[in-house]
């Protein structure tokens, strides 16, 4: 049982999932300690901030109104290109696709989670489509580095 492996593994799948499988082809663990590891760590983390965004965007927002009261920030303007950019594809199916499915592994895996419980926590099968994609990219991360590394 490798302690360092699997901590490692955990711990880059909870922020940058990415390069989790990566991370851990030092150690020399096996295909599936790979795939839990990563798959574990991002599980978890997808959820603790899927489930208590809404309490960040919260502080965040008494935070800004705070600040705007004050006179220490200025207001933004409301209807820039970037977010009518982000208001058409929030209402497409293939920004949803796109946004759940590969959202958190562009960005991270905690501010994925926090655009799409934000956009698209309503939608019932959010959180199972988003469970199952974290355990294909963890496979296909693994899977990946397995090929170019070897064993």
């Amino acid at each position: 049982m490798n302690f360092a492996a699997y901590s490692t593994g955990f711990l880059m799948g909870t922020v940058k999932f990415m390069f989790a499988a990566t991370s851990m082809m030092a150690f020399s663990v096996s295909y599936w300690e790979v795939v839990f590891a990563t798959f574990l760590g991002a599980f978890i983390s997808f959820n603790i901030f899927f489930f208590f965004s809404g309490l960040l965007m919260e502080k965040a927002k008494e935070k800004k109104l705070m600040k705007i009261k004050n006179g220490t920030l200025k207001p933004k303007k409301q209807f820039s290109k970037m977010n009518k950019i982000i208001v058409k594809m929030k209402l497409s199916s293939f920004g949803y696709f796109v946004l759940v499915i590969v959202g958190p592994m562009v960005l991270s895996i905690p501010i994925g989670s926090i655009i799409i419980a934000k956009f698209y926590r309503r939608i019932k099968f959010t959180y199972w489509l988003e469970m199952i994609s974290l355990f294909v990219w963890a496979n296909l991360f693994a899977l990946t580095n397995l090929y170019i590394f070897g064993k």
